[in-house]
């Protein structure tokens, strides 16, 4: 029988609940035919754990677990062994990020395990590295391939391009892969980074449609007022505060409306003590927990914004999950998400940063039932269409194949 590929997913922490995005999309390249490894410079013991991700932590390597023996035994045999790659590991980490202090710190314990994680990603076989995120998994998976000398690969999402390019022109150049979760993305990649402009490809996140089955007419038609849902850390540039700005503005217009918040975050105590009683903090919750409370919405909001220091989303996982579950959707203008959210068509979208705007937005749907079905009957054929992770897990997969075939032609 021959054997399966096997692929290490390199990340900067993990398990990271926030992060289930990338362990859904591990888990469609092992439905599609590659194993998956995961190395990761740190270990999240305390997070809360997700369907799933008890399978991968048996076959999870991190800087973190190292000794300081181990580590440093990887690093005299690398010396011993390929002087010259162990000076080139450490000029690419340090001399990349020596404008950056907060860079180069982690610069420095990434490469200081790297040398111990390649050794172990030889023995387990890996045949190709792929890192999410742009910042420093994208560095420890450029340097494991450094030293292990497999190809890597990278997914950028929104922070790692929008707001700390330290060093990525390098780790773009390196990489024999770029994926993006967006056209929009890509478009900036292609622009910025003309050299990798050929081999940058569009791999959406996704979710699993077939678990994900909408609600039935009327299911979210419970007593009381309509409610709205935001699942979504309590960061500011995810734009709770105009969300709650909007309900403020409907409540003066004796529009009544509740309103469900999952997620947690630093800015929890300042939303706290500006909501109304009509909002409900419910934290950081499991999956299936604030799947639940989804369900049970009129309407899921998406207030994203952008900060003046470019932190913004890129295409919002949480949305994809609630257009999914056939629960009409309102979001804003920001980054990739018109490509989900299609106004008028999928669902709403308003300016960025406009209360009044959204106000408006979230009071001709609670008036519209028909419109608010027909919004998500075609928020729902889309993200079957273009949304759905086996999909995304199948194109990964491929990409894979082409670059493992071409590894071994040359």
């Amino acid at each position: 029988m021959r054997s399966r590929p096997r692929v290490g997913y390199v990340v900067s922490r993990f398990p990271k609940t926030t992060e289930t995005f990338i362990l859904r999309e591990m888990q469609a390249v092992e439905r599609h035919g590659w194993d998956v490894s995961v190395f990761s410079i740190r270990r999240e013991p305390n997070e809360i754990r997700q369907p799933g991700v008890d399978a991968y932590l048996g076959r999870l390597v991190t800087i973190s677990d190292l000794s300081a023996r181990d580590a440093l035994a990887a690093q005299l045999r690398l010396v011993r062994r390929r002087p010259r790659v162990a000076a080139t590991m450490w000029c690419r980490a340090v001399a990349g990020n020596a404008r950056s202090p907060k860079f180069l710190a982690r610069a420095v314990v990434i490469a200081w395990g790297a040398p111990a994680l390649a050794e172990s990603a030889t023995a387990k076989g890996i045949r190709h590295l792929h890192a999410h995120w742009g910042t420093h998994s994208a560095l420890l998976g450029n340097l494991i391939g450094l030293v292990a000398g497999l190809p890597y690969s990278v997914t950028l999402h929104a922070h790692d391009l929008y707001v700390d390019q330290t060093m990525l022109a390098t780790k773009l150049a390196a990489a024999t892969r770029v994926v993006t979760i967006s056209e929009h993305n890509a478009e900036l990649i292609r622009r910025q980074f003309p050299a990798v402009a050929d081999r940058t490809s569009v791999v959406h996140c996704g979710v699993e449609t077939g678990e994900l089955l909408p609600v039935g007419p009327g299911a979210t038609q419970a007593d009381g007022p309509p409610r709205l849902v935001c699942v979504a850390g309590l960061r500011g540039f995810k734009g709770h505060r105009y969300l709650l700005e909007a309900i403020a503005i409907l409540a003066g217009r004796n529009v009544r409306v509740a309103c469900d918040l999952v997620g947690d975050g630093p800015l929890r105590q300042e939303l706290t003590a500006t909501a109304g009683p009509e909002v409900e903090f419910h934290g950081a919750l499991p999956v299936d927990e604030a799947l639940d409370i989804v369900r049970r919405g009129t309407i899921f909001v998406m207030p994203s914004i952008e900060l003046a220091d470019g932190r913004r989303d890129g295409i919002p996982v949480a949305l994809m999950e609630a257009m999914a579950l056939g629960i009409p959707v309102i979001s804003t203008t920001v980054s990739g998400i018109p490509e989900l959210v299609i106004d008028g068509s999928t669902g709403l979208l308003v300016p960025p940063q406009d209360a009044a705007a959204l106000a408006h937005a979230i009071e001709s749907l609670v008036a519209d039932p028909d419109r608010r079905a027909a919004l998500a009957r075609y928020a729902r054929r889309l993200i079957e269409q273009e949304f759905d992770i086996d999909h995304s897990g199948m194109t990964m997969c491929e990409i894979f194949d082409n670059m493992d075939a071409n590894n071994r032609i040359g």
